[in-house]
């Protein structure tokens, strides 16, 4: 009978009865001998402990040893000219060779254009014609054919028909000659054919032996006409207006091209290429009222980034100051960089220019290996640390407290510093 007690010291969790799992449980009423009040202090203690972990973390945050170091330095100018190559034949940057990628590109432009022609000239029109009479100096007859050539000098007349001419006889002291006229016709037109009485002297061909011609009126229905043709002069003045309106016309092009950040570099002469070039008429003096030209040109030009030349002269820079004071870097707030110079266009289109860069340089300080060295070490090592460290103009060095022999073990706790006292001459 004395288990009653017992339960009765269970805490009151076990004042839950076993209940279904679709059910609620409900307490059993109960007297509490503790006053009310106490729940309500318990949480007192543990918000004391927490602040004084906190001010304890901050003391010891706060009174943990710490350091400065403090490096100055005075840049120190230089001057570097450099040769970059813009390539379409190369894919990445190559600070060695001061190479960086481009791409060759081309705009064509096609045009006609016609001109009057300035050359005048009288060229032969109409042909002259007239009557020679021809004697017989042999006995017997002679048959001149039609077209037999006579000549006035170098003017040449043909005859327009057949004519026979009687034999020549001589009775005693008398002489009677064969004599006989034809129709003639200048070979050629033109006023040059209007020849004087007694112009016409010579027959030329076999008959010319057995043959005197005369002509005893002159010739004339000669005329010349005036005409129009091609100079060479119209050809050149054609050349150079419609070369000037295309190359305006492809250079618009090219500069569509340009689009923000990209540079254009146009090849020099021969540039543009003309690629067609065809007259009408084609010959120099060919008779005509006009003149036109059908022309095409091809203009070529490189083109390439302006954040790659700007990261290649970076980068060729960084390796010219380590190469003259390893360690070193460039002071980029004093870098002027001229703009590029062209100097040469190969074949191909690989574009040199040249490019002068002036600035300063000083001792590079990496903050975070300096705190990794120098942590935990003794002042005097420290010292000698910073004493080998070449370029600087100053090194100061602060422990706190000053009492301490040594830097804080603890990397953060040691702030380094770097002062730029202004800059010096080359």
């Amino acid at each position: 009978m004395e288990s009653r007690p017992q339960e009765a010291a269970r805490p009151a969790r076990d004042n839950y009865g076993r209940v279904a799992a679709d059910t609620t449980a409900a307490p059993v009423e109960r007297d509490d001998p503790r006053p009310a009040s106490a729940s309500r202090i318990t949480g007192r203690p543990v918000l004391v402990a927490v602040l004084t972990v906190a001010l304890l973390v901050t003391g010891m945050f706060f009174g943990l040893p710490n350091a400065r170091i403090t490096l100055r330095t005075v840049p120190v100018a230089f001057t570097s000219d450099m040769t970059l190559i813009a390539d379409a034949r190369v894919r990445g940057i190559g600070v060695a060779d001061g190479k960086l990628p481009a791409q060759v590109v081309s705009v064509e432009a096609s045009e006609s254009l016609e001109i009057p022609t300035t050359g005048q000239d009288a060229v032969p029109d109409r042909k002259a014609t007239g009557e020679v009479f021809f004697t017989n100096k042999l006995s017997s007859r002679i048959v001149v054919p039609q077209g037999t050539v006579v000549q006035a000098g170098t003017v040449s007349f043909v005859t327009t028909d057949e004519v026979v001419i009687p034999g020549s006889a001589t009775t005693g002291s008398q002489q009677s000659f064969g004599v006989g006229r034809a129709k003639i016709e200048a070979v050629t037109g033109g006023t040059a054919g209007n020849v004087a009485p007694e112009a016409i002297k010579a027959v030329a061909g076999p008959l010319s032996e057995s043959l005197v011609v005369r002509n005893d009126e002159p010739t004339q229905g000669g005329t010349d006409r005036e005409v129009r043709f091609v100079t060479a002069g119209d050809r050149q003045q054609l050349y150079n207006t419609l070369l000037a309106t295309l190359r305006e016309q492809a250079e618009a092009r090219l500069t569509e091209l340009e689009r923000t950040g990209e540079s254009l570099v146009v090849w020099p002469e021969p540039n543009p290429a003309v690629t067609e070039e065809v007259y009408e008429p084609a010959e120099v003096r060919a008779e005509a009222d006009s003149v036109r030209l059908r022309m095409k040109i091809r203009y070529s030009a490189t083109q390439f980034r302006g954040d790659d030349v700007n990261q290649l002269v970076n980068e060729k820079l960084a390796a010219h100051v380590d190469s003259i004071a390893p360690g070193w870097v460039v002071v980029n707030e004093t870098l002027q960089v001229s703009p590029p110079v062209v100097e040469r266009v190969e074949a191909g289109g690989a574009v040199h220019m040249q490019i002068e860069a002036q600035g300063h340089r000083e001792p590079h300080v990496d903050v975070g290996q300096i705190r990794s060295d120098l942590a935990g070490r003794t002042r005097a090592e420290a010292q000698a640390y910073l004493d080998a460290r070449p370029g600087f103009s100053g090194r100061e060095l602060t422990v706190w407290p000053g009492w301490l022999n040594s830097l804080p073990r603890l990397p953060f706790r040691i702030a380094v510093e770097k002062q730029r006292l202004g800059v010096a001459g080359a």
